[in-house]
């Protein structure tokens, strides 16, 4: 009953049982009908394993997208206060003040700059990549790229680092987010 197969098999297709094959295929036209519906079963399911993997990768396209964003809008509150510390230290550093006081200035400021830098890699790094290639400095996107790890490599990971960048390295054509 080679048609009562075929006709099951698209019902059970059809019903997205993409899995199904029908067993027994012959030689004669209605077997070739049937390896021809076995493919187009494989064929089937092939594209939905695919479309279920590019789902999939874009669920996670977005969810890194929210997080630059959600990135972008913290760092850029961040700034604004960090940007004040800095100012008012730096005002207090020009007048006269006890040593022990300077010292504590010069640290507040010295940090508020480090977290300035923290917070303008994170928005580099966040940022779309342009749709252009630019001349790009390699000892920079390095740089960059070594400055958001690196105090977590000494401070949690327990890591030294050690930074030698060739001096005269020419530009290469890129993208800087890409490259750092």
């Amino acid at each position: 009953r080679p048609v009562a197969a075929l006709v099951e098999a698209a019902r059970r297709i059809g019903a997205g049982d993409l899995g199904y094959r029908i067993e027994g295929c012959g030689g004669d036209e209605l077997g070739m009908l049937c390896v021809a519906f076995n493919e187009m079963g494989e064929r089937l399911q092939e594209n939905r394993r695919q479309n279920l993997e590019l789902q999939a990768q874009l669920v996670q396209a977005e969810k890194l997208s929210a997080m630059g964003q959600l990135i972008s809008a913290v760092a850029h509150e961040i700034k604004n206060p960090l940007a004040a510390v800095v100012g008012f230290a730096q005002v207090a550093l020009l007048g006269d003040c006890p040593p022990a006081l300077r010292e504590d200035l010069e640290r507040v400021n010295r940090n508020a700059f480090r977290c300035r830098k923290v917070v303008d890699n994170l928005l580099v790094f966040v940022r779309r990549s342009g749709e252009g290639r630019f001349g790009v400095r390699v000892n920079d996107a390095v740089q960059a790229a070594l400055d958001l790890l690196q105090y977590r490599l000494a401070k949690t990971e327990d890591v030294a680092l050690a930074l030698e960048l060739a001096p005269d390295l020419p530009e290469v054509v890129g993208d800087f987010q890409q490259l750092a």
